[in-house]
């Protein structure tokens, strides 16, 4: 009796440990930059490349670490980067696309010369019969899958344009992982939903979460039906009634270093999990869904893990919750994620354009001990009988959530003063102000042997397309009063284990 009494009490001791112990962020080591008036990879003067890291990754196959006197070392490899929709928050027929990036670092280099950037390729995404998909708006009247309006159609008060997907399949892109066969999966906002892809960027699969994900509208359960539309021309329908909400579907997605699991992170609660209207501002519980990605597997393509991430609150008017917007696996439960509030350099909306941000961070997460609640009523649709919701304020006593912990604060204005950089209101911004979207992670191994553990974490920005002039297959289609590059920021961390696919 007394050995099994100690047994427990180890065990409990065991399990209380600091999951995070021995992670450390070395600081900020370098700064590259993408100017917003760049054009990428299809040709010149065509597409403005724009919402650069919207999702990324980098492929650990392409690693070398080289002497290069008298220079020092000098480490390089390829980056793999993710634009969304594109620029009109769906109102064109933006083509979804996958860059390809040549990246260098070199670590006894000045301060503002150790990271370089170079576009090497843009792949443009295709569906298995060779069509390419857009970025346009998916049409409420077809439910079964996001494809968008036809030419010409009369939504409410609106007509659609000729040329606004004419009523091809609809992606917003937002994550982005890399497996070992060379082929990637793409999380997509509008279903939401999780695309596999070939290496030449066509269709392969597609994974669909449950129920209580999919955006539906209708008075009651039994009368609602799918409608993945999200922008202006879906308000005519109204917001969904259950599911995500309106452009805060999957936001960000990992795979596991074994590549048995996607992890896909939910930008937001569920309609559901939002409490009433008055709730829904401050609502903090969104959600990250573990599909089964292990070949011969009987679960194969359906959610087998599910938890609870809690948003934080801050102080800022008018968002005072926190959005989830990338997730990175470290291994199977241990992950870093971007939580970060919505204002900063781009926010220009007269109500917002005076608040400088307040949180934006990566995270620590932790789902050793969390709740698993896939496959239970919280999976169900609104209403359905069995369905449940999470409380806007909280997940129930019952529901233990993941655990997160604060990792790197992007705002830190001494890591930022070291490269030229701020953090202040859009309406006191200039060209070195932080933007308001941080939607890419991707680590890069260091390999250096003193420091098993160290690597490079890249964090990049969505700059929304925000070029003083913005072009599309050769023409000029819209015009800002600003440019909004794009950055990527590069940290020395210590992740105590880690070793993701060293080996590739």
């Amino acid at each position: 009796m007394w050995k099994s009494v100690c047994f427990l009490i180890v065990v409990c001791r065991l399990h209380a440990a600091d999951p995070f112990a021995g992670f450390q962020s070395q600081g900020l080591v370098g700064v590259a930059r993408i100017p917003a008036a760049a054009f990428d990879q299809r040709g010149p003067a065509l597409d403005t490349l724009g919402g650069t890291f919207s999702g990324m990754t980098f492929d650990p196959a392409t690693l070398r670490i080289t002497d290069d006197p008298p220079r020092g070392p000098l480490l390089t490899g390829e980056l793999f980067a993710l634009p969304d929709r594109g620029f009109g928050d769906g109102m064109a027929d933006f083509r979804p696309r996958r860059h390809a990036l040549f990246f260098e670092f070199r670590p006894d280099a000045p301060a503002q010369d150790r990271v370089n950037l170079r576009l090497i390729s843009t792949q443009l995404l295709r569906d298995a019969q060779g069509a390419h998909f857009t970025g346009s708006d998916a049409d409420p009247a077809h439910p079964s899958y996001p494809l968008s309006f036809s030419a010409g159609r009369k939504i409410g008060d609106h007509t659609t344009p000729a040329s606004l997907g004419a009523g091809r399949r609809s992606l917003d892109p937002e994550g982005l992982v890399l497996l070992r066969d060379g082929t990637f999966w793409i999380a997509d906002e509008y279903g939401p939903l999780l695309h596999h892809f070939s290496r030449d960027g066509v269709l392969l699969e597609t994974f669909t979460p449950p129920h209580a994900f999919l955006p539906r509208k209708g008075p009651s359960f039994g009368s609602r039906l799918n409608d993945f539309g999200a922008s202006v021309l879906s308000a005519e329908s109204g917001a969904p009634d259950s599911g995500r909400m309106d452009n805060r579907g999957f936001e960000g997605l990992a795979v596991t270093p074994d590549e048995k699991r996607l992890v896909a992170a939910l930008q937001s609660p569920l309609v559901q999990d939002s409490g009433s209207a008055e709730q829904r501002a401050v609502a903090v519980c969104t959600r990250l869904v573990f599909f089964d990605l292990e070949a011969g597997s009987v679960t194969r393509g359906r959610v087998v893990q599910e938890y609870v991430y809690p948003l934080h609150r801050t102080t800022a008017p008018g968002q005072p919750q926190t959005v989830l917007n990338e997730l990175l696996a470290l291994n199977d439960r241990q992950f870093l994620a971007i939580e970060r509030d919505g204002f900063g350099h781009g926010q220009d909306a007269a109500e917002r354009d005076r608040i400088a941000p307040r949180f934006k961070r990566v995270m620590l997460v932790d789902i050793a001990d969390a709740t698993n609640l896939a496959g239970t009523g919280y999976d169900l649709e609104k209403d359905a009988p069995g369905q449940r919701s999470l409380p806007a304020d909280g997940p129930p006593p019952e529901v233990v959530p993941a655990m997160t912990r604060s990792f790197i604060d992007l705002l830190d204005p001494a890591e930022l003063g070291r490269f030229g950089l701020n953090a202040r209101s859009h309406a006191e911004s200039d060209e070195n102000t932080l933007s308001e979207k941080w939607e890419g992670l991707a680590l890069v191994p260091f390999r250096d042997p003193a420091r098993p553990d160290d690597a490079l974490l890249l964090v990049g920005n969505d700059n929304d397309f925000k070029a003083r002039n913005v072009f599309h297959n050769g023409e000029l289609i819209a015009a800002h009063s600003y440019a909004l590059d794009t950055l990527l920021l590069v940290y020395r961390v210590t992740l105590p284990g880690w070793r993701s696919n060293l080996g590739r």
